[in-house]
């Protein structure tokens, strides 16, 4: 006599086939939609005391632990057993682990449900000290290739490094280089498999969210949509739910696929959540209190899925965490900030690559942002990007896991004096107020620094300075040259020095080209405004057309032999993008330096450590005077940046570098050596 199942309004009921009401009934609630099942999922989680990965006797049953197959939900009984319906059909069930345990191999488990038939899982979890304050890492967008290995390895190398390790972390989407326009279920799988040979080498507990990336043949790539890869079938195969839940230290910790399918757009999806997951975090946050805090994790951010801050209104969100942008922001959604974290590895992405290191407190989260290519990384709280008058007053941070950093250093221009810090955890950090009452009105550099036995660290911030102080105007005897690096060039676009034009740019402007346009003395003063303006493409017809955005990077002014660097970084300027035009500010004051930033490096290196087919991954190191090192790993065609001053620009066409150094320097002094794969080197000037 076969047995069958159904659930509706909550109530479960096991009927025979003779009792023809009771089937009446049943065929009723299939007409009404309701889930007729033929199976069973059945299991026990358990205390895993002796760490046998298997129920020994004498080992306690773990009571209220909720299990879930990402739509159905189950809660262990006194004897930590549960049991959930299910139809025929593969599986991935998980466990949300309960605070104070941790588990031993996976917190999932792949079953397999045959047609009228019942399968089991366990769990054996092993008690864990968990309190707080603790640590866990979010990395993103690392879009995993065998050119841009590197940046994982950096990672993992710098997680299994400290002590005492985080408590974990998270890859928030776009793991994979991509799957998501990729028709070859083969090369599907290989992406796959190498984000998981790669991360294997992890020390930490890793959890994965899925991104847009993750979602094979969405994209119109041409892959069925019955193939068992599609979708998250190759995402669910090699890392598992895409959605789930699990408690540490008193926090509430959910990971949420917030993708659904759209034919209509052009990548043939949009950041939303589906019904299935709204139900499906619906029920998840039914299991626990209000006030309990949530950390929340997922690839877009909850300004595009806004279905996941109503439900969460009721609820603790103490922050939440997103990739997607490919460069650092905060936002606030649903009562929390909110933190994308730069990506650790992409192609698409800004010049530094980075992480999120987060320190939990009963109160807050507190973050840090490091790069990847940087040994003590500094951050700057507090600086107005407006006037300053008066006392500035900031705080800095920096990476100091094995503490090494013997002294720091802050300071307007050349007036640079030691600081006193303090350590918490990984950090070192230090809090300064500067009188700036005797600075002249204008552009200035602020300076932050560390130092270890061997070297210095540091970073400059262009801040501007009111406080009624005019100087005399410098009496410039020579003409000077206006220099920047330009890519992506593809019209007439404009460089005006306040309001005379000085230039167009050139339509054949190569990326990386080295752009120079002549100065005269007349043109010189001692704070100059250059502008970038966009304009529009002209068509064979004669018509307009919007252009794309181009990108200008390391702006100076060179004059006697001394370089002179803009207020901006890296700008993309017209098209979808960039803003239709950008000011660069230069400051003509060689005092805006420390005296020993003031001469030439006395040595860089670069290497390839990794060639591909057009790409290759280069490691800069510049050793200047007062041993200030500098070292990065980047992709070449872009500006190399090195303790947030730039260095170098390389491209990937030619082996021709554009080297700058971001303080007065002799230009004939500096050299490059370059090392290409063939292991042969060149040296330019």
């Amino acid at each position: 006599m076969a047995c069958w199942k159904y659930r509706g309004n909550g109530v479960k009921a096991i009927l025979s086939h003779h009792n023809a009401i009771a089937l009446s009934s049943i065929l009723l609630l299939m007409l009404c939609g309701t889930q007729l099942y033929a199976g069973t999922i059945t299991g026990v989680v358990y205390q895993d005391s002796n760490r046998s990965n298997s129920l020994d006797a004498n080992e306690p049953r773990l009571e209220g632990v909720v299990v879930s197959n990402g739509k159905d939900f189950a809660v262990t009984d006194e004897h930590g057993e549960f049991i959930m319906d299910a139809v025929e059909g593969e599986y991935i069930i998980y466990a949300s682990l309960p605070d104070g345990f941790w588990y031993q191999d996976k917190f999932y488990r792949e079953v397999s449900v045959p047609d009228e038939g019942n399968v089991s899982a366990e769990w054996g979890l092993v008690p864990q000290k968990q309190k707080t304050p603790f640590y866990f890492a979010q990395f993103t967008d690392l879009h995993l290739k065998e050119e841009n290995t590197e940046f994982a390895r950096l990672f993992i190398e710098r997680m299994n490094l400290l002590k005492p390790a985080p408590a974990f972390v998270v890859g928030t989407g776009d793991l994979i280089y991509d799957a998501l326009r990729i028709s070859d279920p083969e090369a599907i799988e290989e992406s796959y498999q190498r984000y998981v040979n790669v991360m294997s080498a992890l020390g930490v507990p890793l959890f994965n969210v899925p991104g847009n990336h993750e979602h094979a043949g969405w994209g119109k790539s041409g892959l069925p949509d019955d193939h068992p890869l599609y979708g998250l079938g190759a995402y669910r195969k090699y890392l598992g739910p895409p959605g789930y839940s699990f408690n540490y230290a008193g926090h509430h910790i959910v990971v949420v696929d917030a993708h659904i399918r759209d034919p209509g757009t052009t990548w043939g999806y949009k950041d939303a959540l589906s019904e299935e997951v709204a139900a499906w975090l619906k029920n998840d946050l039914s299991y626990i209190s209000h006030e309990k805090p949530i950390i929340l994790f997922l690839h877009p951010g909850l300004s595009r899925s806004w279905e996941i801050s109503s439900l969460l209104e009721s609820y603790n969100l103490k922050g939440f965490f997103f990739g997607h942008g490919h460069s650092y922001s905060k936002t606030r959604s649903a009562g929390a900030i909110g933190y994308q974290s730069p990506d650790l590895g992409s192609y698409w992405g800004a010049n530094i690559h980075g992480y999120l290191l987060c320190r939990v407190t009963d109160e807050e989260i507190e973050v840090f942002k490091d790069a990847i290519t940087r040994r003590h990384n500094i951050e700057l709280r507090g600086v107005s990007e407006g006037y300053i008058s008066g006392e500035l007053s900031f705080t800095a941070e920096f990476m100091d896991p094995h503490g090494e950093i013997i002294s720091a250093f802050a300071g307007i221009d050349d007036q640079i004096q030691d600081v006193e810090f303090s350590r918490n955890g990984y950090l070192g950090k230090f809090e300064v107020t500067i009188d700036t009452s005797q600075f002249v009105d204008g552009f200035h550099h602020l300076w932050v620094g560390c130092r270890d036995q061997k070297q210095t660290y540091m970073i400059f911030k262009p801040i501007r300075l009111e406080n009624g102080n005019k100087n005399p105007p410098t009496d410039f005897d020579e003409g000077a040259i206006l220099r920047f690096a330009a890519c992506s060039v593809d019209a007439l676009h404009e460089i005006y020095l306040d309001d005379e034009k000085l230039a167009s740019l050139p339509t054949d402007t190569a990326d990386g080209r080295d752009v120079v346009i002549d100065l005269t003395s007349d043109h010189l003063s001692d704070t100059m405004t250059f502008t970038l303006k966009a304009v529009a493409k002209q068509t064979e017809d004669g018509a307009a057309k919007n252009t794309d955005d181009f990108g200008i990077d390391l702006l100076r002014v060179v004059y006697k032999g001394s370089a002179y660097m803009s207020d901006r970084g890296y700008q993309r300027i017209g098209g979808e993008k960039g803003k239709p035009s950008v000011d660069f500010r230069v400051r003509m004051r060689e005092n805006s330096v420390p005296a020993f930033l003031r001469s030439a490096p006395a040595e860089t290196k670069m290497e390839i450590l990794n060639a591909g087919d057009s790409r290759k991954i280069v490691k800069v190191q510049a050793i200047g005077p007062g041993n200030l090192a500098r070292e990065a790993s980047m992709f070449d065609s872009s500006i190399v940046y090195a303790d947030g001053l730039p260095v170098t620009t390389i491209y990937h066409k030619s082996y021709n570098v554009l080297y700058c150094w971001p303080v007065p320097f002799d230009k004939n002094a500096c050299r490059v050596t370059v090392r290409k794969n063939d292991l042969s080197s060149v040296d330019i000037p």
